[in-house]
């Protein structure tokens, strides 16, 4: 199918263009409009308005998202759209019968955890993309059913960009083994606060594109352990996300 330029809402009130294929009656598809280099992360938005109706999809989703989505008619107008429960509860469905149910539940708790709000998603205003913002903080949510997560560096400094743009540091947080967390940030965006009570571990990582977190580490970290640790790209600090609450919580205090 022939693909064509669609408005959709990136943020709270700006528009962009994208190139976006006909998903549904009323509905298109295209990629993330804030998904970092070489992901394949797919929103599929509503036509009219250019408010995404599920985001940060993988290709695998969309068989399931079009069968949920198709139950209700989406040629419909704005006002409609945004009053109908209808069509919020697909939307919701959809995001949780996906492989995206761990992430948001991630977030939701979070935030929950420092006070934080989870961002609107570029090209909706009904939920929330994987940023979870603080007064000193944006986090990026990772999470993974495995004992092991291999860090893109991209992720990194595409977050650590986005981040900047908001006069805030880049947090990303990796949920391993349904309970196991680290957190990492650059090391030259550190302060001291960090590093109070903490035993620093030298950690030198041989390869360029991506470094590996294990739940042997979040053990050690729990424990008091910073992991330093020293790629091909840049320096960062490696913690526990206890250590990140106490960060974030002197952040919300002023402190």
């Amino acid at each position: 199918m022939t693909s064509k330029k669609h408005d959709i809402i990136i943020g709270l009130d700006s528009l962009r263009p994208v190139r976006a294929t006909q998903f549904l009656p009323g509905l298109v598809v295209h990629k993330s409009a804030d998904c970092p280099p070489g992901k394949d992360y797919l929103n599929i938005t509503h036509a009219v308005t250019g408010l995404a109706v599920a985001f940060h999809l993988q290709p695998g989703d969309m068989l399931a998202a079009k069968e949920i989505l198709s139950r209700a008619s989406w040629t419909i107008t704005p006002d409609i759209l945004l009053e109908s429960e209808e069509h919020r509860s697909l939307s919701e469905l959809v995001m949780n019968s996906t492989n995206r149910s761990r992430s948001l539940k991630q977030e939701k708790r979070i935030a929950k955890d420092t006070g934080g709000k989870r961002q609107p998603a570029s090209g909706a205003r009904w939920g929330a993309r994987r940023d979870v913002v603080l007064p000193r903080f944006k986090v990026e949510a990772k999470t993974t059913k495995h004992t092991t997560f291999s860090v893109d560096v991209k992720d990194l400094a595409f977050l650590k960009q986005q981040a900047y743009l908001e006069n805030r540091v880049g947090v990303y947080i990796v949920e391993m083994d349904g309970k196991e967390e680290l957190c990492v940030i650059p090391k030259a965006e550190a302060d001291d606060e960090l590093l109070v009570e903490a035993t620093i571990k030298k950690v030198r990582c041989a390869g360029e594109k991506s470094f590996t977190l294990s739940v042997a580490m979040s053990v050690e970290a729990v424990h008091g352990a910073v992991f330093e640790l020293e790629t091909a790209t840049g320096m960062y600090y490696c913690f526990s996300y206890e250590r990140f609450l106490r960060l974030a919580k002197r952040g919300m205090n002023g402190a």
